[in-house]
């Protein structure tokens, strides 16, 4: 068997090994470079924010994820040498307005959330802001996604994946309902047998190529970074309204993140950029008045709720492996799991119907 996988982010390049250590032949399309997209411009937070308001589908395929990475950390540590630098240290979450439902969410799925009083808070976070109270998750992690990114690259060359960058998918070519070739940007056509397209926030103009319409479309997000030495950094994440300091084991800070729709414009912005350094300030004081160093954007693919599609289209042979919104970095190997699962008919570890072709009435969300 051999599958063409489109899009060599963390989606593409975690369905791309999967399959391949499943034993089936897979060839990677990317129109750019690897890593090259929102999996790069992402924090790499291990939860998506404020799980307990999320739709149950995004919220289970977050946990088995959980479950997942540390064993996948590992592999790729061991396969590689490079370390995606997965890091517990949890999360402090400020000014959060609906306490009760987020402890009857951590009751009702076994996971540990601490409610801190102001005393508590600054003893345990005596640099950090001032506030009334917080809620703490401890078991929370980040995984440093450029590195993670460098691993898969890495292991998808030591299984002898074939990884076409620049190669850009421009058009299908269909027969009896069924995918049949890739038209390329360069003029080549490659005849396929199955196609995953994970092309991120682009999915929804390459499927249109297809004749087939999903509501996945970009999301722009804007984020910072203050060097090592800028600030001692926090043993932890700090959340406040959405907006997250992450620190990196080397003592690099970032700070993220901003929402808009611009379509596929990727340039950052100096009311963004201003932004976030007062977010950073007022998460970490001794961020303010200081200067960042990087400044970047990224777009998100944007669907319906957030929850992505994972499943095959009306074309038989395409399949859709899109739509993560921000989280596709935590979704990920659950995500795939299932999308390997179903590609190869084997039993699914969740139930597929969540993230099925989606209905024509659905709309996108931001």
């Amino acid at each position: 068997m051999r599958v063409h996988v489109i899009g060599g982010g963390v989606i593409g390049m975690m369905t791309a090994r999967a399959l391949a250590l499943a034993g089936v032949e897979v060839v990677l399309l990317e129109r750019t470079h690897l890593a090259a997209e929102a999996s790069w411009a992402g924090g790499g937070i291990m939860s998506p924010l404020y799980p307990w308001r999320h739709p149950s589908a995004v919220d289970v395929m977050a946990r088995q994820s959980q479950a997942l990475y540390p064993q996948l950390v590992q592999a790729l540590l061991a396969s590689t040498g490079i370390d995606p630098e997965w890091q517990p240290g949890g999360m402090f979450m400020f000014a959060v307005d609906d306490v009760a439902a987020a402890q009857d969410w951590a009751r009702r799925v076994d996971v540990e959330l601490q409610l801190l009083s102001a005393e508590e808070l600054q003893q345990r976070l005596p640099a950090g802001p001032h506030a009334a109270a917080a809620l703490f998750m401890p078991g929370l992690a980040h995984v440093r996604n450029p590195r993670l990114l460098a691993a898969l690259a890495a292991d998808l060359r030591r299984l002898a994946v074939v990884i076409e960058e620049g190669s850009e998918v421009v058009d299908f070519q269909q027969s009896q309902g069924r995918v049949q070739a890739l038209l390329l940007a360069d003029g080549r056509r490659l005849s396929v047998e199955t196609v995953v397209a994970c092309a991120g926030a682009w999915t929804g103009r390459l499927l249109a190529r297809a004749q087939q319409n999903i509501a996945i479309h970009p999301v722009h997000g804007e984020m910072l970074c203050y060097a090592p030495g800028t600030a001692p950094a926090p043993a932890s994440i700090l959340m406040h309204d959405a907006h997250y300091l992450i620190p990196r084991r080397d003592g690099h800070l970032l700070i993220g993140s901003t929402v808009a729709l611009r379509d596929f414009d990727k340039s950052t912005t100096t009311a963004a950029r201003q932004q976030l350094m007062q977010i950073a300030g007022r998460l970490w004081p001794a961020l303010a008045g200081q200067s960042p160093t990087w400044h970047w954007a990224g777009l998100r693919p944007g669907s319906a709720q957030g929850i992505p599609v994972v499943a095959e289209s009306p074309v038989r042979g395409l399949w859709v492996h899109a739509g993560h919104f921000r989280n596709g970095l935590i979704l990920a190997p659950a995500s795939t799991r299932l999308l390997v699962e179903q590609l190869l008919a084997q039993t699914c570890s969740l139930p597929p119907q969540p993230y099925a072709w989606p209905d024509p009435a659905s709309s996108p969300s931001s």
